[in-house]
């Protein structure tokens, strides 16, 4: 009868589907879909003659093309569907292939069965064998962000599903991937955060902690306030590190009060410290949570970080100088950044951790002295009270240290850290309480991000107009000025008026006190490291003639530069500092005030010689890619306008 068909079950399965396609010379579809995986010799022969008749659509458990058929033809079919993402599973397992299209076909499904939890499971173990390795460098972007996006997704439907929470650590896990692709990086925090709260995982801990790490120096610092608020995270970290650093015997030295979550935390009776991969990131990612965030920083101190944190920095003391290195480096950078805190500051003025800083200043490794000496800079912004009811220690040997450490530095050839503004930096040299060492630190900071990525951070730097100001006066002031006790620092702006109408210069606050001789925010990446980082900002290049920071109407006017000079010639007599000191109040008989009589000493007069070199190669990149901005306006508008008149 038309329409009846007749079938013969043959010992031999795959002869019975040549027979039927042999007698069906105009098929175009057959169905071979289902078959479980131990039928080896039907997959392999149905998927032959896919290969043999690629006329007919066919669909089966083998072969792209035949299970791209399948997820596409089955779109209510649990149970194929199922059986499809389970073959790609297996069959992707042991070999990174490109297949896009395969991804977007599992991608389809999973959105439309968001409810089926077996669906999601087996869905996410395919996405991580379709994006690991190479891979996720040469999927097409949008593809690559479906596919972050619906393992967020994922991790949202099913919080409480160990193994499919496993699956999207695995998939995220990916340096490649969490640098590339497009999502929402405080939403994947927080869901990796609930995890580690949740589970206790050594592998989700090891990958969760490096997603963090990565992640929070592409994170606002408005996402990081609100990351930190729920005081489990920081918590959640610290507790790791306490794990991997700290003896039963180390919990009763931190103190009276214990935090409820360090009883919890499994520590040894003896050993050493133990460093590996989840310790490294640990400490990376408290390092770019804390990052120019007030909150997280509060959070630190708040949650015992302080006293964990010396701890670690004794036990890791007689260890492998390499080990010792990388964690003091973190540790420090850490701490840098709870000094950048008002309300954090003062914390750290603790004599062991001083004496620790003070010793650190002059290590041969130039990050941990770097770091050290940034903890020292803020620090010593603190008003001398409140120094020395805290300390037994001298402010003015740190600070004179600080100065001959850095002028002692040879800089790196590579990037030590990354900086999301400049703030911290303009904060430093603009604070009341600020010296001439401070000051060095802070500009040779700025150099050094500067030189090693221009492009990078001089937009940023041209938005910061106070800092700037401040720079291009340390351009054109005399090195025994900047030595001087109780200056006056003028703000650089440029008057609304007329070009002889300059305004009356403001006090910017003391640049040095001359008993005090000598003078960066992170992510890093721990493979970044760091952020990282941490991540930074862009500015629009200046399009008007004259330096960034100019306001110049008119091109007759005369450049900021020189109407800087200008100013300080009328305000500041070239050779002397007498000057300076009747514009200023009285010196006190001091310390202070006896050295400001007798001048700067030869390291002061280094640290200035410094400070004016490095602002002044700053000042020329500034410049220089102020010129650069203006000469691609003016070509863009020539072409522009030469377009215009060829039409």
């Amino acid at each position: 009868m038309p329409g009846e068909y007749s079938f013969f079950i043959f010992p031999d399965c795959c002869t019975c589907f040549r027979l039927l396609i042999k007698n069906h010379p105009n098929l175009a579809f057959a169905g071979f879909a289902s078959w479980l995986s131990s039928h080896e010799h039907e997959l392999e022969g149905i998927h032959r003659l896919s290969l043999k008749y690629p006329d007919i659509i066919m669909l089966g458990d083998r072969g792209d093309q035949l299970l791209l058929n399948t997820l596409t033809r089955n779109k209510d079919r649990a149970i194929y569907l199922q059986n499809a993402l389970h073959s790609i599973f297996e069959a992707t397992s042991n070999r990174e292939t490109l297949k896009p299209d395969l991804l977007q076909a599992v991608l389809r499904v999973m959105r439309l069965h968001l409810r089926r939890v077996e669906m999601i499971l087996a869905g996410t173990a395919v996405i991580y064998n379709l994006t690991r390795g190479e891979q996720s460098c040469q999927l097409p972007l949008e593809v690559l962000n479906r596919a972050v996006r619906m393992t967020l997704t994922a991790m949202e439907k099913f919080p409480n599903n160990r193994q499919l929470q496993k699956n999207c650590f695995l998939t995220l896990c990916s340096d490649t991937l969490l640098y590339r692709a497009t999502f929402n990086c405080n939403q994947c925090c927080e869901l990796v955060f609930n995890n580690l709260i949740a589970f206790d995982d050594m592998h989700m801990k090891r990958m969760g902690v490096a997603i963090i790490s990565i992640l929070a120096a592409e994170i606002t610092t408005a996402g990081l306030s609100e990351l930190a608020r729920d005081r489990r995270r920081i918590q959640c970290l610290l507790a790791y590190i306490a794990e991997k650093c700290l003896l039963i015997t180390d919990l009763n030295d931190l103190g009276p009060v214990i935090p409820n979550y360090l009883s919890q935390v499994r520590l040894r009776a003896e050993g050493t410290p133990i460093f590996d991969t989840t310790l490294r990131f640990t400490l990376s990612a408290l390092w770019n949570l804390t990052d120019e965030c007030p909150e997280a920083c509060m959070g630190f101190v708040e949650e015992c970080g302080l006293r964990i944190y010396e701890k670690v920095l004794k036990r890791f003391a007689d260890q492998d100088e390499e080990v010792k290195n990388h964690v003091y480096t973190k540790c420090l950078g850490l701490l840098n950044n709870v000094a950048e805190v008002d309300q954090t500051r003062n914390t750290l003025l603790v004599d062991s951790l001083m004496d620790f800083f003070f010793k650190m200043l002059r290590h041969p490794s130039i990050q941990i002295s770097y770091f050290a000496a940034g903890i020292v800079a803020h620090l010593s912004c603190l008003k001398d009270d409140v120094w020395m009811a805290a300390l037994q220690s001298s402010k003015e040997s740190h600070i004179k240290l600080l100065g001959q450490s850095v002028c002692c530095w040879q800089p790196p050839q590579y990037e030590m850290v990354a900086y999301r503004s400049f703030e911290p930096f303009e904060q430093l040299v603009l604070h009341p309480q600020s010296r001439l060492e401070v000051h060095l630190w802070a500009v040779w900071a700025i150099h050094h991000i500067l030189t090693r990525k221009e492009a990078r951070y001089v937009p940023t730097l041209r938005n910061c107009k106070r800092l700037l100001n401040f720079l291009r006066y340390v351009t054109s002031a005399d090195e025994t000025v900047l030595c001087a006790n109780s200056l006056q620092r003028q703000h650089c702006s440029i008057p609304e008026s007329t070009d002889d109408q300059l305004k009356q210069p403001e006090p910017i606050s003391t640049l040095s006190l001359p008993t005090h001789p000598d003078p960066t925010n992170t992510t890093i990446l721990d493979s970044s490291e760091g952020s990282t980082g941490i991540q930074s900002t862009s500015g629009t290049p200046n399009p008007c003639p004259g330096y960034a920071g100019d306001a110049v109407a008119f091109s007759d006017r005369k450049s900021s530069y020189t109407l800087i000079q200008d100013r300080t010639k009328r305000s500041l007599s070239s050779g002397s500092v007498g000057t300076v000191f009747d514009q200023t109040e009285p010196v006190r008989k001091t310390a202070a005030g006896v050295s400001a009589f007798v001048g700067p000493d030869t390291s002061q007069l280094e640290c200035a010689r410094l400070i004016r070199r490095l602002a002044t190669e700053i000042i020329a990149a500034v410049d220089r890619h102020s010129s650069n901005s203006i000469a691609e306006t003016l070509g863009a508008a020539v072409s522009s306008t030469s377009e215009a008149g060829l039409t």
